[in-house]
């Protein structure tokens, strides 16, 4: 649920500034929204985001290295996940080489009751010059993404 009001968030603030915005996910179906302007993508993006079941067996460098050739370079990607893994950090720099700007947007899943945390990850991105938003459990997301948001945009 956090993912989705997430990417949700995301879809809106770009949108509201005339940016074009797409979306893939990866549930029981992998789902592309080419990228398009206005409240009609909004609507869209919404509907896909609604219909998303977050149980997919694609790992994001898969998906990441499916997609990432279709976008023109100096998009902003934002990957949302709750992943630790090494695997977002492949991702982050195969969209970097390129010539893409990665936002990483973390869900702490130690905040949401798991074993692990996103701290070594977040670090580790933030080493590597990527934007990094950090979600915990009871966030207010609106605040936690608004910096984030106005970084990327202040980037591209």
């Amino acid at each position: 649920e956090y993912s989705v009001s997430i990417a949700a968030s995301l879809a809106r603030f770009y949108l509201g500034r005339s940016r074009a915005v797409g979306l893939v996910t990866s549930g029981q179906i992998l789902r592309v929204l080419p990228s398009d302007r206005g409240g009609r993508q909004l609507g869209k993006t919404l509907e896909s985001l609604a219909l998303m079941h977050a149980e997919g067996n694609i790992p994001l460098t898969g998906l990441v290295e499916g997609q990432a050739r279709y976008l023109p370079r100096g998009s902003t990607v934002g990957l949302i996940t709750p992943s630790p893994s090494k695997d977002v950090i492949q991702s982050v720099d195969l969209l970097s080489r390129r010539g893409l700007r990665p936002v990483a947007v973390l869900l702490d899943a130690s905040s949401f009751g798991a074993f692990y945390s996103s701290e070594t990850l977040a670090a580790s991105l933030k080493a590597m010059g990527v934007s990094v938003c950090q979600i915990k459990y009871g966030d207010d997301l609106s605040n936690a993404l608004s910096a984030t948001m106005r970084t990327s945009m202040q980037v591209s």
